[in-house]
């Protein structure tokens, strides 16, 4: 049987949070083989070469870390809705 292919995620893993008045927002790579916007140094990439973006675990890239912000905002929107009257 064929080895499945890892899906492609389309955001950075995003925590984010107020603790004490001050917002906190931490960006952490889904990983090299499953990240959609996983760049590298060279084309095709060594077999075991990291995301140009990871830095110590966390993803810098832009637009993954911009689509996990619009994914963390859809999701608190529909947390919202439950304590609208």
């Amino acid at each position: 049987m064929a080895a499945k292919k890892a899906k492609k995620i389309k955001e950075a893993n995003v925590n984010a949070g107020l603790y004490g008045g001050e917002w906190q927002v931490c960006f952490d790579c889904v990983g090299t083989s499953k990240c959609a916007h996983a760049r590298f140094y060279t084309e095709p990439p060594d077999p075991d070469a990291e995301c140009a973006f990871a830095h110590h675990g966390g993803c810098t890239h832009a637009p993954a870390r911009k689509a996990a912000l619009e994914q963390l905002r859809e999701r608190i929107s529909e947390e919202l809705k439950e304590y609208e009257d």
